[in-house]
């Protein structure tokens, strides 16, 4: 009794094979399905799915019309069967089907098996799939798109005589394309092959005649080695490389023979990409993203490796105009969501090109000192409100001459601990030898266009403008040729000089920076060792427009040496040196260590080859 108990057990928990053998097939909803792995029933609550493929299996069938989606388990005779593949010649000659989406168990598609569905517009693969088999929509004539996802290999004829196919973006994974896949797609205008190496068969794109646009991101191009692949395209198709491939591809007999046109190509919105920075002493990797092709504008969205991001103390942070990549020139036009935050940023220096700052792009620096903007109107820049939270208490926003009260009205510029107008009028900080004459340069660096501008130059005690024949001995640069300079001492302050710029033909300075004028000085023999400062202040210029700009004063530091004339690189010897030193400051070649007062040996309020024969005959005696 007891062995027949638990041969019964046993036999109840052996699996039995339900209806539905390998082989047999049925249909559901028009379209047929072929067992490949039958049922289990392990009991009468618990049991292991069967599996099917789309079509028949020695044989070709016509199923299902209009759009057509295909389940990833289907239900036959009460059990569930999962959707693991398409069989060859599946859907061949089905002219009805206008669409077809195929869910993720499919693993496999077989050759031919949409083969002539002339009427099929668009498909849909499933990440699961890759490969294409041979022929698999050849002769598909109304189909217009595919997303081939993981694809990795296209067999031959794959697309043969698709001729609505207009674009094709192939895949990151795709290793290779055979022969004749694509030929006779003749409405094909657009292929990007973002693989870094694909092997070409021979006619692969045979006779695609509208064939236009080739975008290749691939750096091993190795893999064509047939002329035939790109015979008889467009003759004006371009082919579009990656920055630093071009050569390559010149250099290819096949690609150089296929394409008239090897171009970097340009980018679209949306695309990222990897650049270094010059930031300060060092470099930043940061990551780009486009968001305008046409301008070719691109946005910061994070930093990776480098100076600022492995800064432990406060560095100074200059964002740059633009930045190269594919050999293009990129103008970096905003910061994304939290590109900076939490670096170590101590002063803050935006571009002219910058129009946004999304939310937290410079939150939670918590060392940011200071910040200088050159927009002269903050209300056209996009800055969200929280771009710069976690601000410090101290920091300061230094802002265009005239634009104060602006950023003062306006979030999260009025953040900031302080507003202060920087002036774009400034001296060069100069060394000059007591009982000797220097020359002084006035720089600006104006954003708008300047009609004219006054000012007050403020001199050290025992520094003086020098007089010749009444006159203040003052010249104009390059940027202000053919502008008037007047000038005069200042009747109500001691060392003080007033100054008005303008040209009496109407010119105007343009918006760009440099020296626009020069004011030669001279130095008392009591003027004591040390440094001294240069204060311009009371500044006043019209703008092209006619705006009064008030700029804020500036200042800068003469340092008084007891140096040798001829010593002009103040070493403490006269020699050869020296001379060779002037020479190169007339050719504009200035040296590094150059002192100008030493280098005027006649002192005659000019630098030229008379003072480095000075210097000669100062060797000789």
């Amino acid at each position: 009794m007891k062995k027949n108990l638990i041969l019964l057990i046993i036999i109840c928990f052996l699996p039995s094979v339900m209806n539905g053998a390998v082989g047999n097939h049925f249909y559901l909803n028009g379209i047929c399905y072929t067992i490949t792995k039958e049922v289990v029933v392990y009991s009468s609550t618990s049991y292991a799915g069967g599996s099917v493929k789309v079509g028949l299996e020695n044989g070709w069938t016509s199923n299902g019309s209009g759009d057509v989606t295909i389940p990833s388990t289907v239900k036959y005779n009460g059990y569930y069967y999962a959707v693991e593949g398409v069989l060859n010649d599946a859907f061949r000659n089905s002219t009805t089907i206008t669409s077809i989406v195929l869910p993720s168990s499919i693993r496999e598609i077989g050759d031919r098996a949409f083969i002539g569905c002339s009427s099929l517009v668009s498909v849909n693969l499933p990440g699961s799939v890759n490969a294409l088999r041979n022929s698999v929509f050849e002769g598909c004539t109304s189909l217009e798109s595919i997303n081939m996802n993981n694809v990795r290999r296209i067999y031959p004829r794959a697309f043969y005589g698709c001729t609505n196919l207009k674009e094709v973006i192939f895949p990151k994974d795709l290793t290779s394309i055979d022969s004749n896949s694509f030929e006779g797609c003749s409405s094909l205008s657009s292929i990007t092959l973002t693989a870094d190496k694909v092997t070409f068969g021979t006619n692969v794109f045979l006779n695609c005649s509208s064939l236009s646009t080739v975008n290749s991101y691939m750096t091993d191009i190795t893999g064509l080695s047939s002329v035939s692949c790109f015979q008889n395209i467009s003759p004006s198709c371009k082919l579009f490389v990656v920055n630093g491939m071009k050569n390559s591809y010149e250099g290819s007999p096949y690609w150089a023979s296929s394409f008239s046109q090897i171009l970097v190509f340009r980018p679209s919105v949306g695309d990222v990409f990897t650049a270094p920075l010059l930031i300060g002493d060092g470099n930043e990797v940061m990551e780009f993203e486009v968001t305008d092709e046409d301008g070719l504008t691109v946005y910061i969205k994070s930093i990776k490796e480098g100076v600022i991001s492995s800064a432990v103390e406060p560095i100074d942070v200059e964002i740059p105009e633009c930045v190269i990549d594919r050999e293009l020139s990129f103008k970096i036009g905003g910061v994304k969501n939290s590109a900076f935050e939490n670096t170590k940023i101590g002063r803050l220096f935006f571009n002219h090109n910058l129009r946004v700052i999304e939310s937290s792009g410079f939150a939670n620096c918590n060392v940011l000192n200071s910040a200088s903007v050159p927009w002269r109107t903050p209300a056209e820049i996009e800055a969200n409100e929280n771009c710069f939270n976690g601000l410090p208490s101290n920091a300061v926003l230094y802002v265009p001459a005239g634009t104060k009260e602006r950023y003062e009205d306006l979030t999260p510029w009025n953040q900031f601990s302080q507003i202060i107008e920087s002036s774009p009028i400034s001296t060069g900080d100069i060394s000059a030898r007591y009982g000797s004459k220097a020359n002084l340069p006035i720089f600006l660096k104006n954003t708008e266009t300047i009609s004219g501008l006054q000012f007050k130059l403020t001199l050290p005690e025992g520094v003086t403008v020098v007089d010749h024949e009444s006159n203040l001995v003052t010249s104009t640069t390059e940027r202000t040729e053919g502008f008037t300079i007047m000038g005069r001492k200042d009747p109500d302050e001691e060392n003080s000089y007033l100054f008005v710029v303008l040209s009496l033909n109407g010119d105007a300075i343009s918006g760009t920076e440099g020296a626009f004028m020069n004011v030669r000085l001279d130095i008392a023999q009591n003027v004591g060792l040390g440094v001294h400062d240069i204060k311009i202040e009371d500044v006043y210029m019209t703008t092209e427009t006619f705006d009064t700009l008030n700029p804020a004063e500036s200042t800068s530091e003469l340092t008084v040496k007891d140096f040798m004339l001829g010593d002009v690189n103040n070493d403490g010897i006269i020699n050869i040196t020296d001379a060779i030193g002037i020479i190169n400051y007339v050719l504009k070649n200035t040296p590094e260590t150059f002192i100008e007062g030493a280098a005027d040996v006649n002192q005659d309020g000019i630098i030229n080859v008379t003072d480095a024969i000075g210097v000669i005959n100062k060797i000789l005696n």
